[in-house]
């Protein structure tokens, strides 16, 4: 970089004339106004603020930016983040989990890691970036609002398809929970000897919520609220197996 400048009271840090917002300015001097310096020629002025007798200190001459290396360092990353989204996101919670995106290529375009995203609010989600199109009320204006969606199910699909996605989560969800004991069913087949009460009755109540949450899924008139479905307790809640032995 050539030319660093720093303006405290607006917590910003223009280095080469690429601006980062947000940066904490703990520790800086809160007399000054600005600090402006040319690494190649090593030589820098700092501007102050009014003192207590309302006037402004002489600007002084610096030959070093050490005092808010700090500021630089964390600009300085901010600014690399931007340009290698890939980096950031990665170390986004939870980590590893994938952040995916509607369009080809890596989700986040430039100068948006300045949006922190959500936390994750289900584990059955993971984390989108979306560019969606609208139309303006004041007119046939096309405008890109982008954003974070966790979402629980590939953010791409159509309504159709994500309500098969769902679908498919709920039957495999009901398969896992019956599996355990489906070879009292098969014994009862093969040898008469009937599935507790409690237990087939139990069994029964996992096929019909099933049948509930699908009837529910596929009532959702939309990608948002069938989204919303898939993460709330209805969703999830399955009722609890019997505690007595299964013998």
């Amino acid at each position: 970089m050539t030319i660093i400048v720093i303006n405290p009271l607006a917590n910003q840090v223009i280095l080469d004339g690429d601006a980062v917002e947000g940066v904490s300015m703990t520790g800086v001097d809160p007399s000054i106004q600005t600090v402006q310096f040319n690494t190649y020629s090593n030589s820098g002025v700092v501007g102050f603020l009014k003192n207590a007798s309302g006037k402004v200190p002489p600007a002084e001459q610096i030959t070093s930016v050490a005092p808010w290396q700090t500021q630089i360092d964390n600009a300085t990353q901010i600014i690399y983040y931007r340009e290698n989204p890939k980096t950031f996101y990665s170390k986004v919670d939870p980590v590893g989990k994938p952040v995916l995106s509607t369009a080809k290529g890596w989700p986040q375009p430039p100068n948006t890691t300045s949006k922190v995203p959500p936390t994750q609010p289900t584990p059955n989600t993971v984390l989108y970036w979306e560019d969606s199109e609208i139309v303006t009320n004041s007119g046939p204006v096309v405008e890109t609002v982008s954003g974070f969606v966790w979402s629980a199910f590939p953010y791409a699909y159509t309504l159709d398809a994500a309500k098969s996605y769902i679908v498919n989560a709920i039957n495999s969800s009901a398969y896992s929970l019956l599996l355990p004991s489906d070879w009292a069913v098969v014994r009862q087949y093969e040898t008469e000897v009937e599935v507790p009460t409690e237990w087939s009755t139990w069994r029964q109540e996992i096929r019909d919520q099933a049948v509930a949450k699908t009837a529910a899924a596929n009532a959702c008139s939309s990608k948002e609220a069938l989204n919303v479905y898939s993460q709330s307790e209805t969703y999830f809640n399955w009722p609890v197996s019997p505690t007595t032995p299964l013998v």
